[in-house]
């Protein structure tokens, strides 16, 4: 790919003011990339968001960045490159961008937020049977699951479910509270595992699962 680069580093010196420059800084960005120079693909992708904002790749170059912080552990970056991420006309680029803002927000210890951003996850791939709405869906929802249950189990488990917005009169709930309880039983902690069942007994008693 270093001829690549080559050229279209020429092309941006001889037509620094080209409108089409947006195109050639993402192209550029993707040979750095695969060239494994991603401090190069970094800057790229920062001169292409700053310069050239309302370029059609834009929300993904946010993403990549979001990744690329997330990488280095500079979580607040990468919570602001995901969430501008979250503002693209793509479903599945947004449905990314908001399980990684959640996990963004997570490592900085801001779980309640963390919370939203993975029930919103849940809201567009649930059915209100449990299952996932589509193929693209499917894998998300195990990993978002246990994401929701790490979140709560940093704040106090199964009695804060019900301050979640996102999670509030979901058919589906019980798969909240059923992952949570696994996990708990996983680890070894049974009490905490018997008191997050206990929790959905008492709080939806009629429910066929009680």
């Amino acid at each position: 790919y270093r001829e690549a680069i080559n050229s279209y580093i020429d092309i941006l010196a001889k037509y620094p003011n080209s409108p089409d420059n947006a195109e050639v800084l993402y192209q550029l960005s993707k040979a750095y990339e695969m060239e494994g120079e991603i401090n190069n693909t970094e800057a790229m992708l920062k001169r292409l968001v700053t310069l050239h904002p309302d370029y059609s790749g834009v929300a993904e170059a946010h993403f990549r960045l979001g990744d690329i912080r997330f990488s280095h552990q500079d979580y607040r970056q990468a919570e602001v490159h995901y969430r501008a991420s979250t503002r693209t006309e793509s479903p599945q680029l947004s449905l990314n961008a908001h399980y990684m803002l959640g996990w963004a927000l997570y490592k900085r210890g801001l779980f309640d937020d963390a919370l939203e951003s993975f029930a919103l996850v849940l809201n567009r791939i649930m059915d209100s049977d449990g299952s996932a709405t589509d193929q693209q869906g499917k894998p998300m929802l195990p990993d978002t699951l246990h994401s929701i249950s790490l979140a709560l189990v940093n704040i106090g488990g199964a009695d804060k479910i019900d301050d979640v917005r996102g999670l509030r009169n979901k058919d589906w709930i019980w798969q909240v509270y059923e992952n949570l309880g696994a996990y708990y039983l996983e680890k070894n902690r049974y009490a905490d595992s018997a008191a997050t069942y206990r929790h959905f007994v008492h709080r939806f008693p009629l429910d066929r699962r009680a």
